[in-house]
């Protein structure tokens, strides 16, 4: 039977260990080098096969919700020693006017192999987004309204999605996304994910492109990241 004095020992060593991985990575992270990350389309079938069983059974889900596939688009990563590239895949629910992005993550291996992002967008080019289980690892700029119920489960963050988008009042656009226009959203927002880190002084510039900052906001990031991963 667990003591009192057992039980605070096992939180402290908890506490200990998430703060020991917490500093691992930091000091890991540190030495990296970053650099700027650009989207680029491709067709689906460039996709790698493992990436593809991945996304497979995700893909059937968003079938059965109403959803249809429409793009692919691919980017590197942050990290410049990391070559494994990440992609995107781009749905549309047209009855319903929900736009669904499927992200997969940026390290093999991950907890969570990909997100799906269930977005609405506003006349007024404000936006909703509805992720589950990832809104801790992610910026986003003052457009997004960011909405994350930890379900853990992706059905159920799309129910609350439709309960998530009526938090706003303005009319909701009913286009889908064009090719171009897809890619420059995506390409937008990740841009804005890095001015966001830069400008909270995550991340800075140096004479060979970006590092990771030794500071509080990067420490929280951080251990953000590993609960993440």
């Amino acid at each position: 039977m667990l003591t009192l004095e057992n039980i605070l020992l096992l939180i402290v060593l908890g506490l200990l260990l998430i703060n020991i991985q917490t500093i691992i990575s930091a000091v890991i992270f540190l030495f990296q080098n970053l650099r700027e990350v650009v989207v680029q389309t491709i067709q689906k079938e460039d996709v790698p096969s493992d990436i593809k069983m991945i996304i497979k059974p995700y893909e059937v889900f968003l079938y059965a919700q109403g959803f249809k596939f429409l793009y692919t688009y691919q980017y590197n990563n942050i990290l410049e020693k990391n070559d494994s590239p990440q992609y995107t895949l781009y749905f549309y629910n047209e009855e319903e006017h929900i736009h669904a992005f499927l992200d997969t993550t940026p390290m093999k291996g991950c907890l969570q192999a990909l997100t799906i992002n269930y977005s609405t967008l506003y006349e007024d080019y404000q936006i909703v987004s509805t992720y589950d289980c990832f809104s801790h690892n992610i910026k986003v700029p003052e457009s997004v309204s960011l909405f994350d119920h930890y379900h853990g489960s992706f059905e159920k963050s799309l129910i609350s999605h439709f309960e998530d988008r009526k938090t706003k009042s303005e009319k909701i656009q009913t286009e889908v996304f064009s090719e171009e226009g897809c890619f420059n959203y995506v390409q937008y927002q990740i841009d804005e994910t890095f001015n966001i880190m830069m400008e909270e002084n995550i991340i800075h510039e140096t004479n060979n492109g970006y590092k990771f900052s030794t500071t509080l906001a990067f420490q929280k990031y951080t251990h953000h990241s590993i609960q993440g991963y």
